[in-house]
């Protein structure tokens, strides 16, 4: 066998030896509504890694990003305007699919009548908002264009979301990937609402991590986890 061929499968049983017997800390973290999948994903990862410590969040994408960068998260699933990608010097980021901001509300209520809702109509009804930077972000925009919106408030709770959401009190502003993995919506207790006479940034969902190489296998194996339980979820919807 030539001595090339020989170096490459060493270097395949020794990736495949770190790999089957990862150890230390992997801290992932991700924004609302897929957090069954990090859970489904931690628990795979850790039936087949004992070794390896996991501790999952649930947080905005613009938190995950700056925890990242600080070094206390190894991973985040983060939603990310297109444009903020230039910025991201030190970080690399991996992406899975695109979205946009949508209105999230009761499939009864007022709001779920109209296929798209404009400006002056979105003032007239209560929202209830995560507390998110792209949302944030949005309000402000929306409140310099069109004026103040009716927020009834803001949470890092996402079951508050949910809660309100289920019995009509009010209506959510999110991103449409995130409703989409939302068991309301699979209900089709929640209905999406596109909203009409705003121009909205190109927006990315995927993966963020460092380019630091500290948990980066753990990283890297719990991301095709994570990846492969939403397709898998997709699928059968």
């Amino acid at each position: 066998m030539p001595p090339d061929c020989c170096k490459i499968i060493d270097e395949l049983k020794s990736l495949n030896a770190e790999a089957s017997s990862l150890s230390g800390e992997l801290h992932v973290a991700t924004f609302p509504s897929v957090m069954p999948y990090l859970v489904r994903s931690a628990a795979d990862m850790k039936r087949e890694h004992p070794q390896l410590n996991i501790s999952i969040e649930e947080k905005g994408s613009m938190e995950i990003i700056e925890d990242i960068r600080n070094n206390k998260t190894h991973l985040g699933f983060i939603a990310i305007y297109a444009k903020q990608l230039r910025e991201f010097d030190g970080l690399h980021f991996s992406p899975m699919y695109s979205g946009k901001l949508v209105v999230g509300t009761h499939h009864l209520s007022e709001l779920a009548k109209h296929p798209r809702v404009s400006p002056d109509q979105l003032k007239e009804h209560k929202l209830a908002l995560y507390r998110d930077g792209f949302i944030e972000d949005f309000i402000k925009e929306f409140t310099y264009d069109h004026g103040p919106l009716s927020i009834l408030f803001k949470t890092n709770n996402s079951e508050a979301i949910n809660m309100v959401l289920r019995n009509d009190i009010a209506a959510t502003i999110g991103h449409d990937f995130s409703f989409h993995q939302n068991q309301l919506w699979k209900e089709g207790l929640v209905k999406m609402v596109e909203i009409a006479g705003i121009d909205q940034p190109k927006m990315q969902i995927g993966f963020v991590q460092t380019e630091s190489k500290e948990a980066a296998v753990a990283a890297e194996r719990f991301a095709q986890r994570f990846r492969q339980a939403i397709e898998l979820d997709h699928l059968k919807v």
